[in-house]
C-alpha cells in the first residue's frame, strides 16, 4: 500500500528517499562498469603494444632515452643540416 505525501517534510523525505537510492544505483553501476571497461582498455593497450616497434619511431615523436647534453648542444649549434653528419 503507498501513502500519498502531503506536508512539505513527507515530500522532502520521499525525494532524499530516492536521491539515495539513485546514488547507490549509481555506484553498483559504475564498480560493475569499470571493471568491464577496465579489461576492455587493457586488450586494446595490449594489442597496440604488440604492434608497435619502438626502434623505428618517428622523427616527430620524443626519444625513449634522454638525450646526453654534449649531443643536445651539438644539434643545436650546427647551421647546416645537410652539410655534415651528426648524429642529429
Amino acid at each position: 500500500m503507498y501513502k500519498i505525501a502531503q506536508t512539505r517534510k513527507e515530500k522532502l523525505d520521499v525525494v532524499m528517499y530516492w536521491d539515495n537510492m539513485r546514488k547507490i544505483a549509481e555506484e553498483i553501476r559504475d564498480e560493475f562498469d569499470s571493471v568491464q571497461e577496465n579489461k576492455y582498455h587493457q586488450k586494446i593497450l595490449e594489442r597496440l603494444r604488440r604492434k608497435i616497434d619502438l626502434n623505428n619511431r618517428p622523427d616527430f615523436m620524443e626519444p625513449l632515452k634522454v638525450l646526453s647534453l654534449k649531443i643536445v648542444q651539438e644539434c643545436s649549434q650546427s647551421s647546416n643540416i645537410y652539410g655534415r653528419k651528426t648524429r642529429c
